[in-house]
């Protein structure tokens, strides 16, 4: 449907996180308005957008066992992705941007962000019988229990079905991880929502056990990749309710070998062993902790958004706050109503119709951590440790807004401890336990942590406000071109000096400058119809640069000194243009690079053609299908959808005609008259226009 929506029209995509798990997030979005192998981005590179995510998903996948390799490579892959792509497509606003380049507009307005203030730690302390059941629970979940009942696949006695049974093992022994840490992340969230997702661990196992005797294993594989979806964005509610729902396929119990079983009666032990540690656990030391800042820390007399991962931590912290909070405790989930939804925005929407004052403590799950305003509170409780940076900062977010009535924002982030000694202070206990958590997680702490935080700086990361700094980012596109409005408003005069600038208009001067290795170089800007592009010509080659290079190449002061053009200024400027026409040769671009269904459809339209009982019409309508497959234009879960439809076809009714029919039922034609322009058509459009020179800088090396 979004590709519906976004194919012919002009459409602005709003996203706070473009990129989510890999480059290939970019890739699905760019296809919702570029056709894949034939786009219209002004980069030969890029021409193929399926070969050229392709190249770089192999380089990365080839550098994958090596943590510090694959970091490095990210890095690379992400800058060329910024300048081959997303410098073309993607603007790109921050706090620290709008704060500095819109700072009159803001004050105008009477709009401002609140500032953020140090994340305080929160730390409750687990008495010694407490911590040896807790540090006993977790080396049982993380290294006694198999998650058999999880990763049934693993035991089958026959892959030879399967035409690739890495496709089956792959997702079972991530599955196999992610089920360890949904278990481990229950244990810190709350000892109640530990306990009772292991009673539904036991239930499950009994009845899969009950089945397997009865010689039946329902395996659900559909919902597999729900669940990697949902651990990606840290969804556990969502995860728990496909774990024990949905539709499964069934195999007998033949299928698999003796381990499988004995597995299985394994795990239904452990898990017994686990419950009869808890079962005598009445005390709860986090909650103790809550209720006593809940009730002396002065920030926490207002209302206050409060955290968690788990469904059963919230309804667990809902009851027992609101008999202590005068039944001023809201509680939101996935699986809350729309009045409760409701009530949320009322009570905690800052920019509510309908403000209310029922209720002065939201505890939600993450669902309410993104897309949605709580701004009626500056205060946010982590209640579980937020692992990973990027959570904390969109659940601050929903209390962070620019039309925000409070000057601060207060972040509390809740750290367990062992038994703390005299010599131990809060935060090295605190320290002690997290640095145990990730050393007993070992290679699955990767699936909580940011990469690029070490193990160490965890707790100081999570505890000081430099994770919401976003100074790193210059916004220079933004910079200059508030410099031009301020200019234009302000100074006409010198706005339309520069409008009077002639094309091909041409100066020289010194610079310092790491592109410039040689004693000169050369920049220029060109353009043709609406193309626009960008070189730099450094003696060794000539680059096609961004913006943000051009515009530090081009920056001077008032008095920086005109020099003499050099004699060799037209043999440069020569090899810029040379560059510039590059872009409109054929040869420069890559060959095109399709995926297997594209191949096949092809093939199968190929054969369609060469058919003599079809009519001109339905002849023309192969063409073109033809032509969409060559542009890249027929998305993916058509083409599956194809082959699909084309299996089920009995062999004795397969013909020309079903084959033709069933195609022609899949495919939107509709997709196929809107006015997508493909790389050819932007060129064929532009070719009567001329190629400009618009200004040459000689640069001189200083």
């Amino acid at each position: 449907m979004l590709y519906k929506i976004c194919r012919g029209k002009r459409v602005i995509l709003v996203s706070a996180t473009p990129f989510n798990n890999e480059p290939s997030d970019i890739l699905a979005q760019l296809k919702l308005f570029q056709n894949s192998h034939d786009s219209t981005l002004p980069n030969p590179k890029t021409r193929d957008l399926e070969s050229y995510f392709g190249n770089i998903d192999s380089r990365l996948k080839r550098v994958k066992g090596d943590k510090e390799e694959y970091l490095a490579e990210i890095v690379k892959t992400s800058s060329e992705i910024r300048d081959d792509i997303l410098r073309y497509l993607m603007v790109r606003r921050t706090r620290t941007g709008i704060l500095k380049h819109y700072k009159k507009d803001l004050e105008k307005q009477g709009l401002k962000f609140p500032d953020v203030n140090n994340p305080q730690s929160v730390v409750y302390e687990l008495d010694g019988k407490l911590d040896t059941i807790f540090n006993e629970t977790l080396d049982l979940i993380l290294n006694e229990f198999k998650y058999s009942r999880y990763t049934p696949l693993l035991y089958l006695k026959d892959f030879s079905k399967y035409d690739n049974p890495q496709r089956i093992i792959t997702p079972q022994k991530n599955m196999f991880r992610f089920m360890k840490t949904l278990l481990f992340k229950r244990l810190e969230s709350s000892f109640y929502a530990f306990k009772e997702s292991i009673n539904r661990f036991i239930y499950s196992y009994e009845h899969f056990i009950k089945l397997y005797n009865a010689g039946t294993v329902y395996i659900s594989k559909k919902k597999i990749n729900k669940i990697y979806q949902y651990f990606d964005e840290d969804n556990f509610e969502k995860i728990d309710d496909l774990v024990n729902n949905g539709s499964a396929e069934t195999y007998n119990a033949s299928d698999f070998n003796e381990e499988f079983i004995e597995n299985l009666k394994h795990d239904l032990e452990i898990l017994n062993k686990i419950k009869t540690l808890w079962n005598d656990v009445d005390s709860d030391p986090k909650l103790d902790k809550f209720i006593e800042i809940l009730k002396g820390d002065t920030n926490l007399k207002e209302k206050l958004i409060v955290f968690t991962e788990a469904e059963d931590t919230m309804n667990y912290l809902t009851n027992h706050l609101n008999s202590e909070f005068d039944n001023k405790v809201l509680g939101f989930s996935g699986s809350s109503s729309m009045e409760d939804k409701h009530l949320v925005i009322n009570n905690f929407d800052g920019k509510a119709s309908k403000k209310s004052d029922d209720y002065r403590i939201l505890i939600s799950t993450d669902v309410l951590s993104q897309g949605m305003n709580l701004h009626q509170s500056n205060v946010v409780i982590n209640y579980d440790i937020p692992w990973n940076p990027t959570k904390m900062m969109q659940r601050v977010g929903r209390v962070q807004r620019l039309d925000s009535e409070f000057n601060e924002v207060f972040i509390y982030n809740f750290f367990p401890a062992s038994h703390i000694s005299e010599n131990l202070s809060l935060e090295e206990a605190a320290k002690s336990k997290l640095e145990a958590f990730i050393e007993m997680l070992g290679a699955d702490s990767k699936l909580l942590l940011d990469e690029e935080i070490k193990t160490h700086e965890l707790f100081t990361k999570l505890n000081s406000k430099s994770i919401f700094d976003d100074d790193t980012d210059d916004d220079s596109e933004l910079e200059y071109l508030t410099l031009m409005r301020d200019i234009r408003d302000n100074d006409k005069e010198l706005y339309d000096k520069i409008k009077a600038i002639p094309k091909k208009a041409r100066t020289a001067k010194k610079i310092k400058n790491s592109l410039i290795k040689n004693d000169v170089g050369l920049f220029t800007f060109f353009r043709k119809g609406g193309l626009m592009k960008m070189y730099l010509n450094t003696l060794d080659n000539v680059l096609d640069i961004d913006f943000e290079t051009a515009t530090q190449i081009l920056k001077a002061n008032p008095d920086t000194k005109r020099e003499d053009i050099g004699k060799n200024f037209y043999k440069l400027l020569n090899k810029n243009k040379n560059e510039f026409n590059k872009f409109f040769s054929v040869e420069n671009e890559p060959k095109t690079k399709r995926n297997r269904n594209e191949v096949k459809l092809k093939k199968c339209l190929m054969a369609l053609k060469n058919y003599s009982k079809f009519t001109d019409l339905e002849y023309n309508k192969i063409n073109s299908y033809i032509e969409e497959v060559n542009k890249g234009s027929i998305p993916k879960k058509t083409l599956n959808k194809i082959f699909n439809e084309l299996n089920n076809i009995k062999t004795n009714e397969k013909n020309e005609f079903s084959i033709f029919h069933t195609i022609r039922d899949i495919i939107d034609e509709t997709l196929f008259d809107l006015n997508i322009e493909t790389n050819s058509s932007v060129k064929t459009k532009d070719n009567h226009k001329p190629k400009e020179i618009i200004l040459s800088e000689y640069l001189i090396k200083s």
